[in-house]
């Protein structure tokens, strides 16, 4: 009875041990599945982050090309203007000459 008792006992002791070792794989198992699902979100994280740097950086250089467009813009209009404004100014002095002209040959 004693060594029956004693087998009992160490199969007790030995399925306690299995029963650890399989709680202590589930739980490793369970924190793996958790770091991965945790490095899966950064990586997805990161990935939204680079994208939405790109697309402000797109924004921000179709911005800056927009206000250099409306510069050129306004400088070439400014530049009409003057030479508009000169060739009035031409025409006028020309027309004063030729009248002076006529003026003098009376």
């Amino acid at each position: 009875a004693a060594a029956t008792e004693a087998e009992n006992l160490a199969a007790g002791e030995a399925r306690r041990a299995a029963a650890k070792r399989v709680k202590k794989t589930r739980m490793d198992q369970r924190r793996q599945e958790q770091e991965r699902a945790e490095q899966a979100a950064r990586k997805k994280e990161e990935v939204f982050r680079r994208r939405d740097a790109k697309v402000k950086e797109f924004m921000r250089r179709q911005a800056e090309q927009k206000a250099a467009d409306e510069r050129r813009r306004q400088q070439e209009a400014e530049q009409r203007r003057a030479r508009q404004m000169r060739d009035v100014e031409l025409r006028e002095q020309k027309e004063a000459e030729h009248w002076r002209r006529q003026e003098a040959e009376l």
